[in-house]
């Protein structure tokens, strides 16, 4: 499958998550016909128009250069005839009694169990260039965070990413409540938490003023998530 295939065919997931290619259009901007001409190969998505999509909905600029569904099936009928060496892995540690809402926070205990979950090595350090030892893996709780993090998702933070940029979405933990949420910087030096999915009415954003700025750390920031 060539690159162009595969964007395409992740454009037709990112529609089917949206449920219409007219609410697509309404989340993104880009227009109807567009974004119908994308989808049944009319027009190239390049870099440009990739960004265009992708941006406004909070993802990530290669989100439609991910493996397609179809690659995914193929990879799946492959993978017992491929036996990676455990030299082939990485482990992360996974906190599988975190919770990390997607929503209003969520307070968590201090003793937490920990499980170390084994990753391809290529994946993580040729591909995505990570350093493992800054890499924690929780899940999400609360769909706020929607369409790209949805209740359940897996969530890989890097905790060595703690200096907020705006617009990105970071893990934090803000006077014992632990939230996933996109950080917004304002002049006036407060930070803005954000929630994505604008639908839910309980999804509100939220203003940190400066002399509450002590009570909010940093966790780490997202990079990457999997239903």
């Amino acid at each position: 499958m060539n690159a162009k295939e595969r964007r395409r065919l992740n454009l037709v997931r990112l529609i089917e998550e949206h449920g219409t290619i007219a609410e697509l259009a309404r989340r993104t901007g880009v227009s109807e016909a567009l974004i119908s001409q994308y989808k049944n190969a009319y027009r190239n998505l390049g870099d440009k128009n990739v960004k265009a999509l992708l941006q406004p909905l909070g993802l990530p600029d290669d989100w439609l250069d991910q493996p397609a569904p179809d690659e995914l099936r193929g990879l799946r009928e492959t993978a017992a005839h491929y036996l990676p060496g455990e030299g082939d892995f990485l482990s992360i540690p996974y906190y599988p009694d975190a919770r990390f809402s997607c929503g209003p926070g969520a307070s968590n205990p201090d003793h937490q169990d920990i499980v170390f979950l084994k990753f391809l090595r290529s994946w993580i350090v040729q591909e995505k260039h990570w350093s493992v030892s800054s890499l924690i893996l929780i899940r999400a709780h609360g769909d706020s965070m929607a369409p790209w993090i949805q209740d359940g998702d897996a969530v890989i933070l890097d905790t060595s990413q703690q200096t907020i940029i705006s617009g990105q979405v970071y893990a934090f933990d803000f006077d014992g409540e632990a939230r996933i949420k996109r950080a917004f910087r304002n002049a006036d030096k407060s930070i803005t938490l954000s929630s994505d999915n604008k639908v839910d009415p309980g999804s509100r954003d939220e203003t940190i003023a400066t002399d509450a700025l002590d009570l909010l750390r940093v966790v780490g920031k997202v990079v990457w998530r999997a239903g």
